[in-house]
C-alpha cells in the first residue's frame, strides 16, 4: 500500500506595506484623539467654571431677594395682630400732651425715652406752651421700605403764652400819665392732622418707637369726577317682539317676589335664591333683553321705596335667564350691569 503525502499549500503573504499602513493609521487616529482629550480638557474646565460662577452668583442674587422680600413680609405682617395699638395710644397721650410746668415737663421727656424711644432723643426746651390731646382715632398702618408706620388722626389744642402791651393811665404829681405796659396772655388753637408714628415688633412681642413722629396732612380718598364708560353691549342682540314682552313680564314678576317672599320660594325661580327682606315695593322697572349666542339675558335698572323710612334708593341687575316650559328660570344674578359671560 502506497501513501500519498498530502502538500501543504502555501497562503500568499501579505504586503509588507499594507500592514505598515494599517499601523500609521491606528497611530494617528491615536494621536488625533490624544491631542483632542488635552486641548478639550482645560477647555472644558474653564467652561465649567465659568458656568458654576454664574450659577454661584445667580444663586446669590436670589437669596438676596428671597431675603428682602423675606423681610418686607415679615414688616408686613408683624403688624397683624394689633397688639401695636395697645402700645400706642398711651404713647399718643404722653407724646402729644406738653405740660407748661417744668418738672412735669421733663418727667415726659424721660418717660418718653425709657419707655418707648428707642434711640437717644435730644432735649427739648420749654418754651412755655401747653399741648393738650383731645381725641384721637386709628387711621392706617403702612410700610415704607420695610419701616411699619401706624397713621392716627389726632386733634389737639395749643395754649401759647402771647406777650401783648396795654395802655396804663398813672397819676404823676397833679397830671395824669398815659404808659404802655406789656403783659403776658394766653392764646388758644384748635389743630387736627395726621400723626406717624414709626414703630417696630421685637420676637419677644414688645415694640418700640423707631423714630421721630411726624405730622401729616390726612390724604384725600376721594377723587374728582369721574366717568365710567358703560358696558358694550355691541356684541349682544337685541331681543324684540313678543319674546321681549315675555321677558319684562317675568323680571317684573320676579323682582315683586324678590321684596316680598321667604328664599324657599324664590327657589322656584332661581338657581341660587336670594330676596330682600322688609317693607319694600319696587317701582320704574326699565329692562333691556338681549341675547348672545345662546344666552337670554336680562339689565335690569328699578327703584326700591322703603315703606320703613319712606325713601327710594335705585338699583341695577343683570340677570341670565333660561327659558323653561311657558316661563323662565335666573340661572345667574348679579347685582350690577355685567359680570356674565
Amino acid at each position: 500500500m502506497r501513501f500519498i503525502k498530502e502538500r501543504k499549500i502555501a497562503r500568499p503573504a501579505k504586503p509588507k506595506e499594507e500592514k505598515t499602513g494599517s499601523i500609521r493609521l491606528f497611530r494617528l487616529l491615536f494621536l488625533s484623539l490624544l491631542t483632542f482629550l488635552i486641548i478639550s480638557g482645560p477647555i472644558g474646565y474653564l467652561k465649567a467654571n465659568k458656568m458654576q460662577a454664574n450659577i454661584t452668583k445667580e444663586q446669590a442674587m436670589l437669596t438676596k431677594e428671597i431675603q428682602k422680600t423675606l423681610t418686607t413680609n415679615q414688616s408686613q405682617t408683624s403688624t397683624v395682630s394689633e397688639l401695636y395699638k395697645h402700645f400706642l395710644e398711651p404713647f399718643i397721650s404722653l407724646y402729644i400732651n406738653i405740660p407748661s410746668e417744668q418738672q412735669a415737663f421733663e418727667e415726659r421727656q424721660a418717660n418718653l425715652q425709657t419707655s418707648y424711644f428707642s434711640f437717644e432723643i435730644e432735649e427739648e426746651t420749654n418754651n412755655g406752651s401747653e399741648r393738650k390731646l383731645k381725641n384721637n382715632s386709628f387711621y392706617d398702618v403702612i410700610t415704607k421700605d420695610g419701616q411699619a408706620i401706624a397713621q392716627y388722626r389726632v386733634t389737639y389744642e395749643v395754649v401759647s403764652p402771647v406777650v401783648k402791651e396795654k395802655e396804663v393811665k398813672k397819676k404823676e404829681g397833679a397830671k395824669e400819665v398815659t404808659t404802655k405796659e406789656k403783659y403776658t396772655d394766653y392764646e388758644t388753637s384748635e389743630h387736627q392732622t395726621l400723626l406717624n408714628i414709626p414703630f417696630k415688633e421685637y420676637p419677644d412681642g414688645s415694640f418700640k418707637v423707631t423714630s421721630y413722629p411726624y405730622f401729616s396732612n390726612e390724604p384725600t380718598l376721594t377723587t374728582g369726577k369721574v366717568l365710567e364708560e358703560g358696558m358694550d353691549k355691541s356684541s349682544y342682540g337685541l331681543i324684540k317682539n313678543q319674546q321681549n314682552k315675555d321677558m319684562q313680564a317675568f323680571v317684573q314678576a320676579f323682582l315683586e317676589k324678590y321684596v316680598s317672599v321667604s328664599t324657599e320660594e324664590m327657589a322656584y325661580l332661581m338657581k341660587e335664591p336670594e330676596t330682600l327682606n322688609g317693607e319694600y315695593t319696587v317701582e320704574n322697572i326699565q329692562t333691556e333683553n338681549y341675547a348672545k349666542e345662546k344666552q337670554l339675558i336680562s339689565f335690569v335698572s328699578f327703584e326700591v321705596y322703603d315703606k320703613a323710612t319712606k325713601t327710594f334708593h335705585k338699583e341695577n341687575m343683570t340677570l341670565l335667564l333660561k327659558q323653561r316650559d311657558n316661563t323662565y328660570f335666573i340661572e345667574k344674578m348679579t347685582h350690577y350691569l355685567g359680570g356674565i359671560d
